[in-house]
């Protein structure tokens, strides 16, 4: 069908289309209008950026693609009316046009781009059918251990004696573990002379639930003739009793100048630890 022919059946039946459709969007009214006239490079020049600046409502933008389609074929340009209906057709598969309303060749080339649209890929064998699913079975995600590579905090409470000196107290500190290896305490020993200490020890894990701390200590005690300082070298034996509660068993040795000289000086502990948090 020439150019011509095109415009005559244009001008006949698209012309009630477009007034039909008026309420929609204005520039695709205008559009169709300039189509049904027979101003074909007017209708692409107005529904071409009107597509490009998107459309609200499908059913508006498959009508302005249809005619876009439609207007390039009655310019004798095919590749672009086809491409156009490919568009609408990969995103509208269902579209369909009236063939009371365009020329009959426009309606054959858009049955034909539709059944190719619809055919699978040349050479590609049908997907078999695909087997039923197998019942999902729930498989239990077991709790996760809290790291141990952080820094948590606790409380030491025990007894410790100096077998050379004959004294029995008390001793209380705060621990802090530095990560899965290193222990850190600070305390003080209640007794006739009470002294603070300081220690850092590395615990080597010889169990599932016991471990042997070593490390250094520091100390300082007022006695009666002056202060006391001095350090040593102290081990325990850790047993974990619970999650958070361990018990340690420890002695060490320890030398401290006084006023009357120095002083080496055996101490044994026993005491709880309690780690509260991190």
């Amino acid at each position: 069908m020439n150019q011509l022919s095109h415009r005559a059946w244009a001008s006949a039946m698209l012309l009630s289309c477009s007034v039909a459709h008026a309420a929609g969007n204005p520039i695709v009214a205008r559009g169709v209008e300039r189509y049904a006239q027979g101003d074909y490079q007017g209708a692409v020049k107005l529904l071409e950026p009107a597509l490009a600046g998107g459309i609200k409502g499908p059913g508006e933008k498959d009508r302005a693609r249809t005619y876009l389609a439609a207007a390039y074929f009655a310019q004798g340009d095919v590749v672009a009316a086809r491409r156009t209906l490919e568009v609408l057709l990969r995103e509208q598969p269902w579209a369909e046009v009236d063939s009371t309303a365009f020329p009959p060749p426009f309606v054959e080339l858009f049955a034909q781009v539709k059944r190719e649209a619809a055919a699978p890929p040349a050479g590609e064998p049908p997907a078999p059918p695909s087997a039923p699913e197998s019942p999902k079975v729930e498989q239990e995600v077991p709790a996760e251990e809290p790291s141990t590579s952080g820094v948590s905090f606790g409380l030491y409470a025990g007894a410790a004696a100096d077998p050379a000196a004959r004294v029995v107290g008390g001793e209380v500190a705060l621990a802090l573990d530095l990560g899965p290896r290193w222990n850190l305490r600070l305390g003080g020993t209640i007794a006739r002379y009470p002294a603070g200490r300081f220690s850092l020890a590395y615990r080597l894990p010889v169990g599932e639930r016991l471990a042997l701390s070593v490390g250094p200590r520091l100390l300082a005690a007022p006695f009666p003739g002056g202060m006391v300082m001095g350090g040593g070298l102290g081990a325990h034996l850790v047993v974990r009793l619970a999650k958070p509660v361990n018990l340690l068993a420890g002695a060490a040795g320890e030398v401290y100048s006084s006023p009357q000289g120095r002083v080496v000086a055996p101490l044994l502990n026993l005491g709880i630890e309690a780690h509260l948090g991190r």
